[in-house]
């Protein structure tokens, strides 16, 4: 069977790049790295970048599976091959049969790999689920993964899906999963890199020397043109080696500068087309501070955080959360599917941001233990009481010695804390 692309860079909208003077191909151009590999791989590095959380996974033994199987690597690159191609798969390597069955849940003891590929290795066999009644209606049962010069069919419930970015339903051709991809962006870097060439060669030709010879047509007619290649080399050596240029009499030299007026107008607004495209903040994008009076470039971090988090939320948790469905049912895992991802934070709080979070519980703590001491004293509620709330507190923190409890030591944890 022979591997058709066709399609796939016809859903992608690859046929746009095409012209009489160039064909940009998109996988080249993220392979020389720069801007285009900026554009993909910053987002996915970032999403993983502070790893993950899984509450409820007491003993860890989730968290450690994911990092045996090399999930985070894994994960990030199906999301950077999404973006380049559109969407990706991770597939799992396990021990219940062969590779074009469906998943055996019944016979899984074992996920020993995860494989990851993107959309460009993939294409869809002709199996399709028929039943109306079932959400997969319509969606292929397996696909074809490119391996070199070989094909290998793998069933689809084998596979974590990482889609690109939204399309419509009749453009993802029963591909589901399928998306846009981020390649067109790659003619504005195409463009903008081209432009930071000629502005070299501006600048190359900033100060340009003009030499009025007399008698040149003269020399050029009587084929003097070597003498005259020699006066103005000449010429040249002495300003170079005198920072002086001597002519003759009837000469005259002079240097004609170029204007750049505008040149930094057509990059910035390069640098903001490229950057409305990839929803990379320009700052972020090209690593330049914020500009403007009082920018701190705070507004472009929240930006770029909004689409890692879009990413963490819509493309590695939806995968994850099927995985972890899987890990937990291999016969050396211990857990139940009592767990919940929570991705960390991905601002780090200054001192000032940590300070003020400590104010506020201290000022919490307060007025909690400044309101209970005020219905002691009102007669609303006993020592007895206040002392059994101070001992449920101190047991979720880890315990305390009952016998050591009294009255007096209740309403004195009481005092302490509001001071």
């Amino acid at each position: 069977m022979i591997f058709n692309t066709d399609g796939y860079a016809e859903a992608l909208g690859l046929n746009y790049l095409k012209s009489k003077e160039i064909i940009v191909d998109a996988l080249m151009q993220y392979e020389l790295g720069g801007l285009a590999a900026v554009v993909v791989d910053a987002p996915a590095d970032t999403a993983i970048a502070r790893s993950i959380e899984i509450e409820g996974d007491e003993d860890r033994s989730l968290f450690y599976e994911l990092e045996r199987l090399a999930f985070l690597p894994k994960i990030a690159d199906a999301v950077r091959w999404s973006r380049l191609f559109g969407g990706a798969v991770l597939v799992l390597i396990t021990d219940d049969g062969m590779l074009n069955q469906p998943l055996n849940l019944a016979k899984l003891t074992r996920i020993s790999e995860i494989r990851t590929f993107g959309l460009d290795q993939i294409s869809p066999t002709s199996l399709r689920y028929l039943d109306p009644t079932k959400p997969n209606f319509g969606q292929y049962q397996s696909y074809f993964v490119q391996l070199n010069n070989a094909q290998v069919e793998i069933h689809e419930s084998r596979m974590l899906f990482v889609s690109g970015d939204p399309l419509p339903e009749r453009s993802r051709n029963g591909i589901y999963w399928k998306g846009r991809s981020v390649v067109r962006v790659f003619e504005k870097i195409r463009l903008y890199e081209n432009s930071l060439h000629l502005t070299n060669q501006i600048l190359k030709r900033k100060q340009q020397p003009v030499h009025k010879m007399n008698g040149l047509s003269e020399a050029i007619e009587l084929g003097l043109e070597d003498k005259v290649r020699e006066r103005v080399s000449m010429v040249e050596k002495a300003r170079n080696a005198l920072n002086a240029v001597v002519v003759d009499g009837e000469d005259d030299y002079n240097i004609i500068n170029a204007d750049l007026g505008g040149v930094v107008d057509i990059l910035d607004e390069l640098k903001v087309a490229i950057s409305a495209d990839t929803k990379i903040p320009v700052s972020i994008l090209f690593g330049q501070s914020a500009k403007g009076m009082n920018a701190t470039g705070e507004n472009d971090f929240e930006s770029f955080y909004d689409l890692v988090e879009s990413i963490q939320q819509n493309k590695i948790k939806p995968a994850l959360e099927k995985l972890l469905e899987l890990i937990v049912l291999q016969s050396h895992i211990k857990a139940n599917n009592d767990w919940k991802i929570k991705f960390p934070s991905l601002k780090t709080p200054s001192d000032k941001e940590l300070a003020d979070v400590g104010k506020i519980k201290a000022d919490t703590k307060f007025a909690e233990t400044k309101r209970l001491l005020d219905l002691v004293d009102a007669g609303v509620i006993s020592n007895d009481e206040v002392r059994e709330l101070h001992r449920d507190e101190l047991q979720l923190k880890g315990g305390i010695d009952e016998n050591q409890e009294s009255e007096e030591e209740a309403k004195g944890v009481a005092l302490s804390v509001g001071d």
